[in-house]
């Protein structure tokens, strides 16, 4: 009786768990670039406090990062199965504490809409640099067309750069060959 009971509860909790993962995960992907089948492993993810920008066809992937969409574009990438995690930049972070300093110095009055840490993941390892071309497009809303846009970087070396752009459809689109820690303000 005891044998049966198991075997009844065991084939239930197999069965929850097969419609609870088809239901939940994430579709599969058809691009050519995310092939690789590996778990990130970064502490955002361990955390769930990352959004990955899964792709959703024709090289792309989006994620929303504290309210705001990301979408990604890894036409030009050129590390095969590697794939984009963001997440809101922790403020407990340094580059995030150097970031915010100089961003406060430098803005003028400008809003901060989003901080955000971006990471390129192949096999679990963290890839920053020499990966190509990859594509940002970042939404702020149609209130800002026509309007500049500043796009503050923190490289891994402790750099900071600038870059302006103009807000088109409602999007910061920028192009990067390395990663970090960002912060986009709208003067």
């Amino acid at each position: 009786m005891k044998r049966k009971i198991s075997s009844i509860i065991a084939a239930a909790l197999v069965g929850s768990m097969v419609f609870g993962s088809t239901v939940f995960a994430a579709d599969s992907s058809t691009t050519t670039n995310t092939e690789s089948t590996s778990i990130v492993e970064s502490e955002e993810v361990k955390s769930g406090a990352t959004m990955y920008a899964v792709p959703a066809g024709k090289n792309e992937g989006t994620a929303t990062v504290a309210g705001t969409r990301v979408t990604v574009n890894y036409g030009e990438v050129t590390v095969p199965g590697s794939i984009e995690t963001a997440v809101a930049a922790p403020a407990q972070e340094e580059a995030t504490k150097v970031l915010d300093d100089y961003v406060n110095s430098q803005s003028g009055g400008g809003t901060v809409i989003l901080k955000i840490k971006l990471r390129l993941y192949k096999a679990g390892q963290s890839i920053n640099s020499g990966f190509g071309v990859i594509k940002q497009s970042i939404g702020v809303g149609n209130k800002y067309d026509g309007r500049t846009a500043i796009v503050y970087q923190i490289h891994q070396d402790g750099t900071i750069t600038a870059t302006e752009v103009v807000v088109v459809n409602g999007k910061v689109n920028i192009a990067l060959t390395d990663l970090g820690t960002f912060a986009i303000v709208i003067k």
